[in-house]
This record gives structure tokens, sequence and C-alpha cells, in this order.
């Protein structure tokens, strides 16, 4: 008697999961981002010969006297036609370096392969040519994809045999690599533009004051560097265009002031004059360094050096005086 032995990944998909591969099924979206990965801005992937596939896919075999039935899905697969030929082409978004990306390509591709053989009536498998196909990476995490880019970066590969073991291109392409005059759908260029834009922030708001997106542009790109906080927020805006700028101040000082009442509470659970060393006191300074680069654009280093080395008493009185200041020199003298 043969055993049923299943293996599954998970099936749920994260808030997060779908906000990205939402973004990358419109059809007009995932021939742009092909286009500028794999070949220089080309048009050789035309969105209306595109065809969203079933990306679950299924394979069974038997070990040890067991039925085995492993289950995976892709991110996206479609299936499209170059040069009259069709071919079935995977994307993969990965926000973290993964180590195992090649194998899971490799497995992925496998099975699309194995399902089309297996749908084929055993009568005409001899003449039988499967579609081909063949996956690609998005990468959009802040550190540098270094390896693998291939199965064999992974493998201890004998000398005798260097040259003739097959390998596993996996196709990776980082994000802050991409080329923006290769795209030419808005939506796609300004997302790219906008990921690449903010990891080179040196959060200094300043910085990116033109950033201003459609708000389903915005989400994703909150998606893709990480910042779930942040997609919440986003999803808040009531307009349809999101000055990122003014967004990420609101929520950089929303942010400080949620670490202020955890100071707090950190204070009364550990001790006051801990939580006032940990908390309070921080984030009391961060608040007025913002509220202060708010009133004057601007805030000199011997200002917020004077702030940090001042007591509690006179940064509440520096707290007050904020308000009708007209100058940083009378903020100083405050302190003195």
């Amino acid at each position: 008697m043969i055993n049923t032995l299943t293996y599954q990944e998970p099936q749920q998909q994260s808030k997060q999961d779908k906000i990205l591969r939402g973004f990358f099924k419109v059809k007009a979206h995932f021939a742009d981002i092909i286009n500028a990965m794999l070949f220089e801005g080309k048009d050789v992937i035309h969105a209306n010969e595109l065809l969203l596939c079933d990306s679950d896919e299924t394979i069974y075999f038997v070990y040890e006297n067991r039925i085995n039935v492993m289950e995976r899905r892709r991110d996206i697969l479609m299936h499209a036609t170059v040069n009259g030929i069709p071919v079935y082409i995977g994307l993969e978004i990965q926000s973290t370096i993964n180590y195992s990306m090649p194998y899971r390509l490799l497995l992925y591709d496998t099975m699309t392969y194995h399902l089309q053989y297996k749908l084929i009536d055993k009568d005409h498998r001899e003449h039988f040519r499967p579609t081909g196909v063949m996956s690609t990476v998005l990468y959009s995490g802040d550190r540098t994809w270094h390896q693998p880019h291939s199965l064999l970066d992974r493998i201890l590969v004998p000398e005798p045999l260097k040259g003739l073991m097959n390998t596993w291109k996996g196709n990776i392409h980082d994000i802050k690599d991409i080329n923006i005059e290769l795209l030419r759908n808005e939506k796609v260029k300004s997302l790219v533009s906008a990921v690449q834009t903010i990891y080179r922030w040196n959060k200094d708001t300043s910085t990116i004051r033109e950033l201003v997106l459609s708000k389903e542009v915005a989400i994703v790109v909150a998606v893709m560097t990480n910042s779930e906080e942040l997609v919440i927020r986003i999803e808040k805006e009531e307009r349809e265009e999101v000055d990122m700028c003014q967004v990420l101040e609101e929520f950089k000082l929303e942010s400080e002031m949620r670490g202020l009442e955890k100071g707090c509470s950190l204070g009364l659970k550990q001790g006051i004059k801990q939580g006032l060393d940990q908390g309070v006191k921080q984030g009391k300074i961060q608040t007025i360094v913002n509220q202060l680069k708010s009133k004057f654009g601007f805030v000199s280093k011997e200002l917020i050096m004077k702030i940090e080395e001042s007591s509690d008493d006179k940064i509440d009185a520096l707290t007050i005086k904020i308000i009708d200041a007209k100058s940083e020199e009378e903020l100083i003298n405050v302190l003195s």
C-alpha cells in the first residue's frame, strides 16, 4: 500500500505580497520591467500579448513507497509570445537576499516543464516540444545582492567536473541598478525611481521635496522598502497624489512621539532616572530639533549641542520659547 506524504509551502499571502503581486500582474507594468531588466528597454515583450497564468504548481512523485506531493507558488507567471514563439516568463519580487533563490527558480521552472509533459497524452509525447520557461528576479532590498546568481554559486564542484555541470542562472536584477531611462510605463518608472531615491536618501527630507507619487505607487514603494508602518500611513491619505516628503516628515514625527511615550513607559517600569535618560529626554530633544527645522529650515550644530547638554528644566523652558522665537540666538540665550 502506498501512503501519501504532502509538502506544501505556506499559501497564505501577506498584505505586502498582495500589493506587490497586484502591481506587477498588470500586463503593462510586467512588460515594462521585464523589457528593462532583460532587453535593455527594447520592446520585446508586448503587454497585449501577455496572458496571466495560474502560478500555483504541483508535482507528484513516489519515494520510499509513498506518494509525495510538492506545491509551490510563484509570484507571477505570464505566457508571452516573442517573435511568434510562445514562452513562459516568471517574475519573483524579492525584498531580502535569499541564498536559495537559484534553487527555487530551478524548482519552479522544472515543475512548469514537468506539468506540460504530464498534460500530454502518452501517445503524443514522442513529438512533444514543451514551451520554454525562464524566470527572473526583481530584488528591492537595501543591501547589494552579491551572490548567488546561479545554482553553481552554492555548489562545490570537483575540478574535473567544472564546466560540465549544469548551472541555473537566476536572472537576478537589483532595482537600485535599473536604468530609469529604459522604462516607458510612467507608473513603473516612478516606482523604480522612487525606490532608488529612498535608498539614496540621507534622511534629510529637503532632498526629496520633488518626490510626489500616485497613492498606488507610493504604497508599492513603501512595501518594496520594507516600511510596513509607512504603508498604513499612506493608505490613510485621502489625496490621490502623495507628497512623500511631507508624509515622511509626518511619519518621522509620529514615530518620535511614539518613542517618547515608550520612553515614559520605560521610565515608570525601570525607574524614573533610567526612563528620563533613555526615553523622555531623548524624545524631547528629537522633537525640539524637528520643530526648529520646520520653523527655521535648519538647525546649527551649536544649538543642537547646547540642547543635548542642557538640563530638563532648560529643555522645558526652550519648548515654550520656540513658539515666539525669531532666531536661534534667542534660544541659545534660554539655554545659557
